[in-house]
């Protein structure tokens, strides 16, 4: 949205998220690449459980995955990673046109977004970049509370009336 219709936007809110406009380099969209053979290859029960210890660090947020993933079949789990490589597209020199608020889970082990949020935080000019302590890739469901804590004085600051 904030890349087709800026104009529609007043903030942006990443949590655990990569920059879908940077490119990931050559090693990256190889991963990329192999990613969904990887994951179509794989034992769905497999599959699921490895996407659950390494999306969360709670126990309640384990069990909140494991009930979504397993309302999923395979090929829909595997329609909404595919969709994931799909919605990258490299644009350089592009900059978020509104104030961004990144956030990363302290402990986020999920592809490459520990090293590359970062990143995108430093050459975003209008970018505020937050760190979730004792949180996974789901931030908000991992540390609720945290993750508010930072996401409601954004909102303040940079929303209209």
């Amino acid at each position: 949205m904030t890349f087709r219709h800026p104009g529609r936007v007043s903030a942006l809110i990443v949590i655990d998220g990569t920059c879908i406009t940077a490119d990931p380099g050559r090693v990256g969209r190889a991963e990329l690449r192999m990613a969904g053979p990887m994951m179509r290859a794989w034992p769905y029960g497999s599959l699921k459980k490895a996407s659950v210890e390494q999306s969360a660090e709670n126990e309640d947020t384990r069990a909140y995955l494991r009930r979504q993933f397993d309302a999923l079949t395979k090929a829909e789990f595997l329609k909404i990673m595919d969709g994931v490589d799909r919605c990258i597209h490299p644009e350089p020199g592009y900059r978020l046109p509104v104030p961004a608020l990144l956030i990363l889970g302290e402990k986020d082990r999920t592809g490459d977004i520990a090293t590359t949020m970062p990143a995108w935080a430093a050459r975003e000019p209008q970018a505020e970049y937050a760190v979730i302590a004792g949180a996974g890739h789901c931030s908000n469901y991992d540390q609720p509370e945290r993750t508010n804590d930072v996401i409601l004085p954004f909102l303040r600051r940079n929303l209209p009336g």
